[in-house]
Order: structure tokens, then sequence, then C-alpha cells
């Protein structure tokens, strides 16, 4: 039923189209705290994975040098065998930390962006 109906749709032209495509945002259409707020989410977001990475990482890392780099409980990077079978207390400990690196990578933007922006001011001021 739907391939006999396919011939009987209308050929409308690009024109028809062009009233559909939506307006790009004007700097001024949101406040400066809302697009603070999703740069934030942004990055928070987009950093946790390697966040998570390079914690378990260094986790790992550091329980085998507290261990007197015993090969046992060497990291897989080292050489080690993968423990699959890692604790809860570790496992939440690896993820809280994680969350504590994003987010100071986020709070890093942040007051690294409105420095630039306050240069930036001062500099439109002096001219």
């Amino acid at each position: 039923m739907l391939i006999l109906l396919i011939p009987l749709l209308p050929v409308s032209s690009e024109e028809s189209y062009s009233e559909l495509v939506p307006e790009e945002y004007t700097k001024e259409e949101f406040p400066s705290l809302l697009r603070d707020i999703r740069r934030a989410e942004v990055i928070f977001i987009g950093s946790y994975p390697f966040s998570v990475l390079f914690t378990k990482l260094g986790t790992g890392i550091y329980d085998y040098a507290a261990s007197g780099f015993d090969r046992d409980n060497a990291p897989s990077i080292f050489g080690g065998t993968e423990n699959s079978s890692s604790s809860n207390k570790e496992t939440s400990r690896i993820l809280i930390t994680s969350m504590y690196v994003s987010l100071s990578i986020t709070a890093l933007d942040y007051f690294i962006g409105k420095i630039k922006e306050r240069k930036k001011n001062e500099n439109k001021r002096n001219y």
C-alpha cells in the first residue's frame, strides 16, 4: 500500500523547505549564565570518561607501588593480570575520585574563561 502511495506524493521545490530551516541562535538570545552552565555540563560530561581512565590507571600504579612493586598487584599496563573481582569500595573510590577530577577540570575551564573575558573587556575599554 505504501509503495503505491509514494508516486502520489507531491513533488515540492526547495523553496518550500527553506521556510522550515530554523534561524541560528544569536549571542543575546540566552543569558550568559545559561551559556556558562551549558559549557560546564559539556566539559564535565566530556571529561568524565578520561577522568575514569586516568584515575583507574593512577590508583593501579599507586597500589602497585604501595605493595612494594609486588608482581601480583601490578596493573595490566605493567604486565599484571586484570583483577575483575575488584571490590565495590574500590570501584566507588575510582568513580567518586573521577567525578572530583572532572569537576576540577570544569571549574578550571570556567575560571580561565572568565579571566580571558575580563582581559578582552579591558582591552576593548583601552582602545
